[in-house]
């Protein structure tokens, strides 16, 4: 018991070691999630990693396209796609 003592002391303190503490170096927060919370939880610290890039992109793509239409010298309603050939070709019935 003593042994386990000290090597919990050891990890806890060293510099070296306090990084293999409670699998803290594992890369990131869906791996740590896995080991300590479970497969579940991990899946949807997953799901809100990616929906967090998605909205993060969404969010910077807006506020760059004032910059690039004024770069460009366009009006922003000429950038837009519209699918109405497209529409036309569903038939939803």
């Amino acid at each position: 018991m003593p042994a386990y003592m000290a090597k919990f002391w050891v990890a806890s303190t060293s510099d070296e070691g306090g990084d293999n503490f409670l699998c803290l170096n594992v890369g990131g927060s869906f791996p740590y999630l896995r080991v300590e919370l479970g497969d579940f939880i991990a899946f949807i610290g997953a799901g809100n990693i990616i929906l967090e890039y998605i909205v993060g992109g969404a969010a910077v793509a807006h506020g760059w396209m004032s910059d690039f239409v004024t770069l460009i010298n366009k009006d922003p309603l000429q950038l837009q796609i519209e699918p109405t050939s497209l529409l036309a070709t569903i038939n939803l019935t």
